[in-house]
């Protein structure tokens, strides 16, 4: 399963896309696993569901210390550009 959202300036999605930062959809969505941008998967909301048992993906490193700085609040990293 999967969500997503655009906000591509739609002024009618700001409230929404404050739900979905905080991850309020995840309850009824259900989804299998939450992948995250490397700026949002340190949240406490991520961690929350991760320590409940919800996999965590991160996306997309692209350095070495992007994915090293990820990899604790993470079960897996999407890279690119470098060798893991």
């Amino acid at each position: 399963r999967q969500l997503s959202l655009e906000r591509r300036g739609d002024p009618h999605l700001a409230r929404a896309a404050k739900a979905f930062a905080r991850l309020e959809h995840v309850s009824i969505a259900r989804p299998h696993f939450l992948a995250m941008s490397l700026d949002t998967v340190a949240n406490p909301e991520v961690a929350a569901h991760r320590k409940a048992g919800m996999p965590v993906v991160a996306w997309t490193a692209r350095t070495p210390e992007q994915a090293e700085a990820a990899r604790p609040h993470c079960d897996n990293i999407i890279f690119e550009g470098f060798r893991a």
